[in-house]
């Protein structure tokens, strides 16, 4: 994953690597305007990150490292104009000499230690200004992470909605095919029902048919009884003739 650089990133990177640069140039470098770019180092100034010194025409960006190399040689020099000055208020004999150089040397002794303190604590104060800007980085990261979870969850709720949405209809087919299922079953029973009424009537119309075919015999019999017995008066009729 790539990390967020910003403006301010892109002038400490170029300040650390130039270690000292004016303003002037460092907006020919970076190809800003010169007010942004005057803004960024005085934020960073803030954030102790740089250190910007003045000149009556210009203002110069150091780094960190740049100013106290600068400091420690300006020290340096101090101490030793301090002690040609010093021994040049007045002339000593040997004794006297030896005595006050001496002295001025543990003097300077206890200024050098006081200086390495100075130094310890100038590198501890770089070191937690790499851990900050570490920190910082982490951050950027982790913001760039928590957006792109929040658009993941943005687009899974999305997801998540349009399921549910699909669901819903499928669920309405279901109760439509429900239904239908539920009327053709309603069919389904009417007709067997008009089925076995259908049947009934068949049964019903079936012993009619025979009661009517049992009457149609006796009819039919009684009939030829009848005519035998019509035939056989007409017989005994004319016998007696």
């Amino acid at each position: 994953m790539n990390n967020i650089v910003t403006g301010p990133d892109k002038l400490l990177h170029l300040v650390n690597q130039r270690h000292e640069i004016s303003l002037t140039a460092a907006t020919n470098e970076l190809k800003v305007d010169r007010a942004v770019v005057d803004h960024w180092a005085d934020a960073l100034e803030e954030e102790g990150l740089i250190i910007i010194s003045f000149t009556l025409r210009e203002r110069f960006l150091l780094s960190l490292e740049r100013y106290h190399l600068k400091k420690q040689y300006n020290m340096r020099a101090l101490l030793r104009n301090v002690k040609s000055l010093y021994f040049k208020e007045r002339s000593y004999n040997e004794h006297e000499l030896a005595s006050k150089s001496k002295e001025l040397d543990e003097k300077i002794k206890v200024l050098n230690d006081k200086l390495k303190t100075l130094q310890h604590y100038q590198t501890l104060q770089v070191e937690i200004e790499q851990e900050k800007n570490a920190i910082a980085q982490e951050q950027s990261r982790i913001a760039v992470l928590e957006r792109q979870f929040v658009e993941r969850e943005r687009q899974h709720e999305k997801e998540r909605a349009e399921f549910h949405d699909m669901k819903a209809k499928v669920s309405v087919q279901e109760r439509k095919l429900q239904a239908q299922k539920d009327a053709v079953a309603i069919k389904e029973r009417m007709i067997a029902q008009r089925e076995k009424e259908f049947a009934e009537r068949m049964r019903s119309m079936e012993v009619r048919q025979k009661n009517l075919d049992d009457k149609h015999r006796a009819i039919t019999r009684i009939a030829s009884d009848l005519m035998r017995v019509s035939l056989a008066n007409g017989h005994h009729a004319e016998e007696k003739k």
